[in-house]
């Protein structure tokens, strides 16, 4: 059968093929054949996690043992692909993309309703980590660019986490954790949650707890982060829970620090 224009396939057996013809067309005829059979296999494990019943035992074994997949959303990245399967060819420790968003797409309005709808101007400027932003003449934030990060081994490092997460929830014969708005004293469920386009929450677990929050930091130490991901020993003793990584729910907590991520975050068991 014809698959390039200076190039044939034919079948030998079952599980073996050959190419015929000109060495560039055989090269190019392989990378689309493995192309093909890469996007086979993908949908054939998105129709396997379909088939699970999210929230139960068999759907945290399946999470646990799976191979964990490039997110849909990414563009640099196709989303085909199993991070085993980018690593392997990825040789730039440390490499990520900066994706600028669209104005006008879904995503960037989404963040920036967000932003807005968790900023709270009646607390500017209090708490230690706020001192002098009393003084300034805002009420709210403007949402000016956003860029989304893309770094496939920081990624892998996250999606094997969350693995580890499943891994102990199975254990506990259990499908989920108890949701933060069932913890003791909690006041509900999320903000960030609340304000999530459909296509956001999708890729989110919530069986283990996992959402979106804001991570306010420093401007210098964003491109840091951006590498090598979030780091609880850099974080102060002297925090208000001593030293860890903390997200708010609330744009206007993490507007103290200047510079703001949304990130991932992995809650887990309270």
């Amino acid at each position: 059968m014809p698959v390039h224009q200076l190039c044939t396939l034919s079948f030998t057996d079952k599980n073996r093929y050959l190419l015929r013809g000109a060495k560039e067309s055989v090269y190019q005829a392989h990378s689309e054949i493995l192309e093909i059979l890469l996007k086979s296999q993908t949908k054939e494990k998105r129709r396997k996690q379909d088939h699970v019943t999210r929230g139960t035992v068999e759907f945290a074994q399946f999470m646990a043992a799976e191979d964990p997949m490039v997110p849909t959303y990414w563009t640099s990245y196709k989303e085909y692909l199993s991070l085993g399967d980018l690593i392997s060819n990825f040789e730039e420790v440390g490499k990520f993309d900066k994706i600028p968003l669209d104005d006008h797409s879904r995503m960037y309005s989404t963040i920036v309703k967000l932003v807005n709808e968790t900023f709270d101007v009646s607390i500017k400027g209090q708490g230690k980590d706020a001192v002098g932003l009393e003084r300034l003449r805002y009420n709210k934030l403007w949402v000016t660019k956003i860029q989304r990060i893309e770094n496939p081994l920081l990624w892998k490092e996250y999606a094997h986490e969350r693995q580890k997460m499943f891994l102990k929830l199975t254990k506990t014969k259990k499908g989920h954790w108890n949701s933060i708005d069932q913890l003791r004293n909690s006041t509900g469920p999320l903000k960030t949650e609340k304000y999530l386009s459909k296509s956001m929450s999708f890729d989110l677990l919530s069986e283990i707890n996992e959402c979106f929050l804001f991570h306010g930091t420093k401007t210098d130490t964003v491109k840091a982060i951006c590498n090598r991901g979030l780091d609880p020993r850099l974080g102060s003793q002297n925090a208000m829970f001593g030293r860890g990584i903390y997200g708010a729910e609330m744009a206007s907590k993490a507007d103290q620090y200047t510079g703001i991520l949304l990130c991932h975050f992995v809650s887990g068991k309270k």
